[in-house]
C-alpha cells in the first residue's frame, strides 16, 4: 500500500467518522467499511517492508476501521489483529503461526459481525467451521505454504463435528450424544497419556 492510498484512506475515515458523529451507519454498510480497512490492513503487512510503517499504518487503519464500524466497533481489535497476521503469513508463507493466529481471530470476529448484522440468526456454527477451516489447512496446505502439520488433523475433526453438533436446526441429535462425546474424548487423552 502505498503512502498515497493510505492518505486518501484516511480521508475517507475522517468522513466516516463525521458521519458517525450524525447517528452512525446501520450494520450492513458498517460491516462493508470494516471490511474495506481489514482488507487495507492485510495488504499493508504483506506489502509493506518497513516494520515502522507497518505499525503506524496498522494504528491509523484500526482508527479508521473505529470511526465507521458503528455497531461493529468491538469487533476492530480481533478483525485488525487478524488482518495483520493473515497479511504477515501472505508476506512469508512458510510460516505456520500466523496462519493459525490470523485463522482463529478472523473466525472469531466473523462470527461477531454475523451475530450484528444476522440478529435472527445463530453464528455459532460460523466460529466452529472458522476453527475446523484454520486447522483444516494447517494440515492439507503444503509445508511451503505454511501447512503439513500432522497434529492439525485432530482438531479440523474435533470442530468440523462440533460445527454439526452446534448447527443441527432439527434438534434431531440425542440430549446424550455430547457428553458422551466429552467422556470418549477424555477418556482418549488419558489412554495417550499412559502410553507416554
Amino acid at each position: 500500500m502505498t503512502s498515497r492510498q493510505l492518505a486518501y484512506l484516511l480521508i475517507a475515515a475522517g468522513v466516516m467518522g463525521l458521519a458517525a458523529r450524525t447517528g452512525g451507519l446501520p450494520p450492513v454498510p458498517a460491516a462493508a467499511w470494516l471490511t474495506v480497512t481489514l482488507v487495507a490492513t492485510g495488504v499493508l503487512w504483506a506489502r509493506t517492508g518497513s516494520s515502522s510503517r507497518r505499525l503506524v499504518g496498522t494504528a491509523l487503519l484500526g482508527i479508521a476501521a473505529l470511526s465507521g464500524a458503528g455497531p461493529l466497533v468491538g469487533v476492530v481489535p480481533t478483525g485488525v489483529a487478524s488482518a495483520a497476521f493473515l497479511g504477515l503469513w501472505w508476506r512469508a508463507p512458510s510460516r505456520s503461526w500466523p496462519l493459525l493466529a490470523g485463522g482463529l481471530t478472523a473466525s472469531i470476529t466473523i462470527t461477531a459481525v454475523a451475530g450484528t448484522v444476522a440478529t435472527v440468526w445463530n453464528p455459532a456454527p460460523l466460529f466452529f467451521l472458522g476453527f475446523a477451516a484454520t486447522f483444516a489447512a494447517l494440515y492439507l496446505l503444503p509445508q511451503s505454504r505454511g501447512g503439513g502439520l500432522r497434529w492439525a488433523a485432530v482438531p479440523a475433526v474435533v470442530f468440523t463435528l462440533l460445527t454439526v453438533v452446534v448447527n443441527d436446526p432439527s434438534r434431531s441429535l440425542p440430549d446424550w450424544l455430547l457428553p458422551a462425546a466429552l467422556i470418549v474424548g477424555g477418556l482418549a487423552m488419558l489412554s495417550g497419556v499412559r502410553r507416554r
